[in-house]
């Protein structure tokens, strides 16, 4: 029998506080890691998100005129009068919108059906659907685009194609029944004023077919990035549907949109999405996509690890004005 003496002190930890204590830390850390780990998979959205405090703390958005990036952070319009980056990209932004607008629901969307590689590309697809897009579930589609080595330069052929890119870690693949709806209020408003100010809705009634190609940056693992990809087409589907008023154009939108789960296969380089696709891009936010477009402008590889990211987190919305042509019975 061990004795031990009235009001003596305990010579250190015993091996059971030891062990309680690892359990609690354990746990913390668990927990922790919940919270993050999916936001960290494609890059952590609170960097980009809200980068104003670090601008203003550094000096960045003191009457700076050009649009600043620090790392791999985009500098945001943070209302400061000499660093309002969505006031920088404004005028090039307002300027080419116009004319895509006029492309895309004119001529130029009909031209594209005369194109050659267009015309291969829609008789493969139409030999590969028996047809008819309706003939082609998701995965079909998917498989179509990934073996496809042209798909890309086909896709940038048709002018009204859109390029909606999301912050990292969104949407949202896992909700709580408490969580707020995404995208939040303000977010909305700042796409669907994007939206409208590329004509999105007439590009939509003249549209044939609409594919909405979802896509993730690499990094994670592939299950997660699909999932992305898929909450990406899905809201970009919501964000179009908004732009008609009309309950039976909204049903009309539905019958004609496929979806195109790439995920992070085929991943897009910076050169090919700026020689091509700046024109139709929204970004989250005015100062994101001045900085977007100003790191695309270096064909010189300057472009950091946050534009390539980005131009992959993003769902393609490509409205076709052609019908698919008959499939062949004996395939070349």
């Amino acid at each position: 029998m061990r004795l031990t003496r009235v009001g003596s002190k305990p010579r250190g930890w015993t091996k059971e506080a030891l062990l309680w204590l690892s359990a609690l830390l354990l746990g913390w850390l668990a927990a922790l890691q919940i919270q993050v780990v999916l936001a960290v998979l494609e890059g952590p959205p609170a960097l980009l998100w809200d980068g104003c405090a670090a601008q203003r703390s550094s000096g960045a958005c003191e009457g700076d005129e050009e649009v600043v990036v620090a790392g791999d952070v985009a500098a945001l319009n943070c209302g400061d009068p000499g660093c309002d980056a969505g006031a920088v990209a404004g005028g090039a932004a307002l300027a080419s919108a116009g004319a895509a607008a006029a492309r895309a629901t004119g001529e130029g969307a009909l031209e594209s059906c005369g194109d050659p590689q267009v015309l291969g590309l829609l008789q493969r697809l139409a030999d590969r659907c028996a047809g008819s897009f309706d003939s082609c579930p998701e995965g079909d589609l998917t498989s179509f685009a990934v073996a496809a080595e042209d798909f890309d330069d086909v896709v940038r052929r048709f002018p009204g194609t859109v390029t909606l890119h999301f912050p990292s870690g969104t949407p949202p693949i896992r909700t709580r029944a408490w969580e707020a709806p995404w995208p939040p209020a303000d977010l909305r408003a700042h796409y669907m004023e994007r939206l409208e100010r590329l004509g999105m809705a007439e590009r939509l009634r003249a549209a044939k077919s609409v594919l909405l190609i979802g896509r993730a940056s690499q990094g994670g693992s592939a299950g997660t990035n699909n999932l992305y990809a898929k909450a990406r087409a899905n809201a970009a589907y919501e964000l179009l549907s908004a732009t008609l008023t009309d309950e039976a154009e909204r049903a009309a939108l539905g019958a004609k949109v496929k979806r195109l789960i790439l995920s992070d296969r085929r991943p897009l380089a910076p050169e090919f999405f700026a020689a091509h696709h700046v024109d139709g891009m929204i970004t989250w936010s005015p100062g994101n996509e001045a900085a977007l477009r100003s790191l695309l402008k270096e064909r010189d590889g300057g472009a950091t690890a946050w534009a390539r990211d980005t131009i992959n987190q993003v769902a393609f919305v490509v409205p076709i004005a052609c019908e698919l042509p008959p499939a062949r019975s004996v395939l070349p």
